[in-house]
């Protein structure tokens, strides 16, 4: 028991925060008055709910993360893009009680303009 206490705190400490690195991971240009973020990559991290325990890792992805088909989930499993406690699992994967979960994506941002008129404040 000592031993999985301890290998959760572990995973916790690695765990990305919203820290200064965070926000300055981006990066921006200005071209023809907008600026533009450059694609870059994130991940999204949570640990398994109670209600996942013991339930298949692609089956809790399709039924609670609706943005994208179970076949783009099992496509990130397979990948090695959605881990479990930062190591590559089947699409068969059991969850258990603090498994962290992982999932990178390359994010792209769409333009803003740089200035503001009077009107849109």
């Amino acid at each position: 028991m000592y031993n999985a206490k301890l290998e959760t705190k572990a995973l916790k400490a690695k765990r990305p925060g919203f820290t200064d690195e965070r926000y300055n991971e981006t990066s921006y240009y200005i071209e023809n008055g907008l600026r533009k973020v450059y694609p870059y990559y994130f991940t999204f991290t949570t640990f398994t709910k109670g209600r996942w325990v013991n339930q298949n890792i692609l089956d809790v992805f399709a039924r609670e993360f609706r943005a994208h088909p179970a076949e783009e989930y099992e496509r990130c499993i397979k990948s090695g893009s959605l881990t479990v406690n930062y190591q590559k699992v089947d699409t068969q994967y059991k969850l258990k009680h603090n498994d962290l979960l992982a999932n990178v994506v390359h994010r792209y941002v769409t333009f803003c303009y740089t200035s503001f008129s009077a009107r849109t404040i």
